[in-house]
């Protein structure tokens, strides 16, 4: 076998190709699910987007290089059956399936749960802003993906103009403590540099909140286009105009409450778990 598929030098340690060898050999079907950028595309080829902007902030840098990427690529279209898409780019590197693959259930999300009392905010007429990121495992020399300090910046100049505003920065919890703090927000914002929205934004779109996230223009309408939807249930917003949108939504409340119902009925078809896991049943079964 060493002869045919040599072991690659950053995976030796791990016999992680005769795993899926073996995998094959005993056929078990294998699905690839992407988690990121770098299982989609080379770092060279990302590198280009927004003239380098989300490289350059992103705090895998160090651990993102093309010689482990391309080796993946070839790993899955050696040895897998399948792979996801989630709708939003294709890659080329290997066949994928458009699938509505994540879920998230509504009910165990309502608003109106029992939160713990360490967890219970103090009320206030204040609107209350949160924001989750895990400075310790995304950040490389001070880059920051999901535009946090950019926030701050904006929520600090809110505050010094009079706004009655309060910031909460959710760092290293588990979805199911975080899910208490976000069913008391008014707004939850999620990446202002990436182009997509990820997991917090969902868990805080199905609990009724006004998401804003940063989707890319194309990206946006190839996920419009695979799914048949007219719009999207997020407020687009980078770095350079959070303030100004922000402020606008701050000082219109219907409109800050229909983003959240928007978001929360987006959030029941797109992340249904019936329908999402019957979708994904079909796809085992056709492999």
């Amino acid at each position: 076998m060493s002869a045919k598929f040599p072991l690659h030098k950053y995976f030796r340690e791990h016999h992680i190709v005769l795993e899926f060898a073996l995998m094959k050999i005993l056929r078990r079907k294998l699905i690839y699910l992407p988690s990121g950028c770098h299982d989609e595309f080379t770092k060279r080829e990302f590198s280009l987007l927004d003239g380098g902007n989300v490289c350059n902030n992103c705090g895998f840098e160090d651990r993102c290089t093309d010689d482990i990427n391309i080796f993946n690529f070839q790993l899955i279209k050696k040895y897998f059956d399948g792979a996801i898409n989630l709708g939003f780019f294709d890659t080329s590197f290997y066949e994928s399936s458009i699938l509505r693959y994540k879920c998230i259930d509504i009910e165990q999300q309502e608003v109106l749960m029992r939160i713990p009392r360490e967890y219970q905010i103090p009320p206030s007429k204040k609107i209350k802003i949160m924001h989750a990121s895990s400075l310790e495992t995304r950040q490389f020399n001070n880059r920051n993906i999901k535009g946090t300090p950019a926030l701050k910046l904006a929520i600090d100049r809110l505050v010094e103009e009079g706004f009655e505003v309060e910031f909460f920065h959710l760092s290293n919890l588990p979805a199911n403590e975080i899910r208490y703090l976000q069913a008391q927000a008014d707004i939850y914002v999620d990446q202002l540099i990436y182009g997509m929205w990820g997991s917090s934004a969902i868990e805080a779109m199905s609990l009724g909140k006004a998401v804003i996230c940063y989707v890319r223009p194309d990206w946006k309408v190839n996920f419009l286009r695979n799914f048949g939807y007219e719009e999207l249930p997020v407020i687009n917003a980078n770095v350079d105009n959070i303030y100004s949108v922000l402020k606008s939504l701050i000082e219109k409340p219907s409109v800050l409450k229909a983003a959240g119902e928007k978001a929360k009925n987006f959030s029941a078809i797109h992340y249904n778990v019936e329908e999402n896991v019957d979708q994904f049943v079909e796809f085992i079964t056709n492999l």
